[in-house]
């Protein structure tokens, strides 16, 4: 009877310790919320300093700090005062905004670069937009032609054409630099030379030269809008 009694504790025993065992089997995962991205706004105005050219805009670029490339945000007229705003920008997050101005949508002039922490409302750029372009590299090209009886010909004058240029002023001279026989405005096409003909004596030193501009509308007068002169050619028709 006493060995009956020792064997049931024995055995209340074990099946409390079985009962404490952790369970075996896949533990599941209880997912936690990601944290909110607060998004914030970067705004605030261009200044153009100089003129506007026809078919320009502004392009605004932003970069986190530590970023290599710039990504577009918006386009937008080329208006002195403009204002802009962009509202995907990541609350505390610091950013470097600058502005392209472009004609015809190709980079000509870069403003000033910001850094700030969104949100900020206050952020200035100024793009000064007196162009600076370069002289053309290549000479112009003339053919002859023949002669008509009072020995004089209508030679036909060729200017290489510049990438993105709507129009180039051309000059023809007895002395290098002169404009003394021929000045004229031509219209730009692109991947097209453009071509004047112009009427010149036999046996007559000339020299022709050119530049250009990226307005439709500038006339010569307005020089701030137009590029060096090309290598001068010197010629003459036999």
């Amino acid at each position: 009877m006493k060995q009956a009694f020792l064997v049931l504790p024995v055995l209340v025993l074990a099946l409390l310790l079985s009962a404490c065992q952790p369970t075996k089997g896949p533990i599941t995962a209880v997912p936690t919320a990601a944290p909110e991205i607060q998004t914030a706004s970067l705004s605030g105005v261009v200044n153009l300093n100089g003129p506007v050219v026809q078919d320009s805009s502004i392009l605004m670029l932003q970069r986190q700090l530590g970023e290599i490339e710039y990504t577009e945000f918006d386009r937008l007229p080329a208006e002195d005062g403009v204002t802009f705003s962009w509202d995907r920008a990541v609350a505390g997050q610091t950013y470097e905004i600058t502005a392209a101005g472009q004609v015809d949508e190709t980079n000509q002039v870069i403003s000033n670069a910001v850094t700030v922490t969104a949100p900020e409302s206050d952020i200035v750029l100024t793009i000064n937009t007196k162009l600076n372009l370069k002289e053309p590299s290549d000479q112009p090209s003339v053919v002859c032609g023949n002669p008509d009886g009072t020995n004089h010909f209508n030679a036909k004058l060729s200017y290489p054409p510049i990438p993105n240029a709507k129009q180039y002023y051309a000059t023809v001279g007895t002395s290098a630099g002169a404009n003394d026989t021929e000045a004229k405005l031509l219209s730009a096409k692109a991947n097209v030379a453009a071509e004047m003909t112009v009427y010149l004596a036999k046996e007559t030193g000339y020299f022709t030269r050119y530049a250009y501009t990226y307005c439709t509308d500038c006339d010569q007068e307005d020089q701030q809008n137009w590029s060096g002169y090309s290598p001068t050619l010197g010629f003459r028709c036999p």
